[in-house]
Order: structure tokens, then C-alpha cells, then sequence
């Protein structure tokens, strides 16, 4: 009987992990490169080229590696938690995103890997 139950929480215990959800996790981390690429292709790709090789699909959006090269990707953390809005004359005007810290740590540990 002791082992049923002891059974019985441990997989209970291993059904909780595997639905937990990443953007609870404690912040502080160094980020998901891999959830953050994820991230970058479906929000960002549609006008910024975020990689190297390619241009952005809107004339007016850098990047990826140009804002990277630019430095500072830190700055950007709160202008991402409280929403970024970037104000420009273009035709197409960027969307307020606004994203969790983890969403945040995860989306620049991307861009990090496209420091040269």
C-alpha cells in the first residue's frame, strides 16, 4: 500500500513538471537561445531579418544583428516589460509588445548568440 501511494505522488509530482509553465520559471537565468529564436519567428520575422544573411522584410525595421551590434540589449528590458512601442514615419508602425521577464530573458539570449 505504501509503495501505491508513494507511486501514485511521484507521478503526480512528474505530471506537474512536465505542465509547467516556462514563463513561471524564476528570472535571473541567463534565457532559452532556442525559445527565444522561437519567439523572434513568430513575432519579429514578418519585419526584421533576425539573422544574418538576409534583409528585413520591411525597409524599415533593422536587423536583429544590426540592433545587436548596436550593444546594449539590456536597455531594451524595460521598454519590452512595460510594452516597446518604436515611433517611426514608416508606413507600417511597429506593434506594442509587451512580454514577461522569462519571455524577455529568452528573446536576448537569442540575439547574444549574433554578437560577432
Amino acid at each position: 500500500m505504501t509503495r501505491t501511494i508513494a507511486a501514485l505522488l511521484a507521478t503526480l509530482s512528474l505530471a506537474a513538471c512536465a505542465t509547467a509553465d516556462p514563463s513561471d520559471d524564476p528570472v535571473g537565468g541567463p534565457g532559452d537561445a532556442q525559445r527565444g529564436r522561437v519567439m523572434a519567428e513568430v513575432h519579429c520575422s514578418g519585419c526584421h531579418a533576425i539573422g544574418y544573411g538576409t534583409k528585413s522584410p520591411y525597409d524599415g525595421a533593422p536587423t536583429f544583428p544590426e540592433i545587436v551590434a548596436k550593444g546594449h540589449l539590456e536597455d531594451y528590458a524595460e521598454a519590452f516589460a512595460e510594452g516597446i512601442m518604436v515611433p517611426h514615419n514608416g508606413r507600417v508602425v511597429m506593434p506594442e509588445f509587451v512580454l514577461n521577464p522569462r519571455e524577455i530573458e529568452d528573446l536576448f539570449a537569442y540575439m547574444k548568440t549574433l554578437r560577432k
